[in-house]
């Protein structure tokens, strides 16, 4: 099949299913009568077979669904810069959220070590600078949305202490503490993620709302002949 025949084919495709299983939702929701047709003025009255109309227009719904799908192009949003923010950010306030508790424990311990005679009498607080999940390889992990990688949460931070009575003020320096992310969360953040790409791009109303409003139109063209 050459180029030409393809280009613009798959607009072609989806407009024609989109604009048939409109008509059918439409025809099927105001209660339209398919028996009797007007064609360029002429009204045309079916005499045979009527109880098999919506059968047809099944059919034909089903050929123009078979179309879109064999022209739809192999576009995929996941390896975008857009769809790999949305996760990362999901990933690292989530995590961040569960683990602040033991994160700011950790520090305040580990703070403790480096200015001893301040922290001894003072009040201490974890400080945040900077956190960022990473991806490392692992090769024994074989789940399905991690498949041989690392998901883990790395976050920078430092203890001020604060003296009691002088107010005297004394940071550590900045220590790394890294968090495990679950699988459970990750498959959250996966699709979290999907959900947003699917409402902030034009990939759900391009590749996947044709899909679902054939099949509603499609369940509607059966639903319709059964009860006829």
């Amino acid at each position: 099949m050459s180029s030409d025949f393809d280009e613009g084919s798959f607009p072609k495709a989806r407009g024609w299913l989109l604009a048939f299983s409109s008509l059918v939702i439409a025809l099927w929701f105001f209660g339209a009568d398919l028996k009797a047709v007007s064609l360029l003025g002429t009204q045309i009255e079916f005499k045979r077979n009527t109880e098999h109309v919506w059968f047809i227009a099944f059919v034909i719904n089903a050929y123009l669904l078979l179309r879109f799908y064999q022209q739809r192009p192999g576009v995929s949003y996941l390896g975008t810069k857009e769809y790999k923010d949305y996760y990362a950010n999901y990933m690292r306030n989530i995590m961040l959220w569960i683990n602040r508790s033991s994160i700011e424990s950790e520090v305040l311990e580990r703070g403790k070590g480096g200015i001893p005679a301040v922290s001894k009498h003072g009040v201490s607080k974890c400080v945040i600078v900077a956190a960022e999940c990473k991806r490392s390889t692992n090769p024994s992990e074989k789940r399905r949305y991690i498949r041989g990688m690392k998901d883990v949460l790395v976050v920078h931070a430092y203890c001020v202490v604060t003296h009691g009575q002088s107010d005297e003020i004394s940071a550590t320096v900045t220590y790394q503490v890294d968090r495990d992310c679950p699988y459970w969360l990750i498959c959250l953040c996966v699709w979290l993620s999907i959900v947003k790409l699917w409402i902030k791009t034009s990939y759900a109303t391009e590749y996947l709302l044709p899909y679902a409003w054939s099949t509603f139109a499609a369940v509607v063209c059966l639903r319709c002949w059964f009860a006829v």
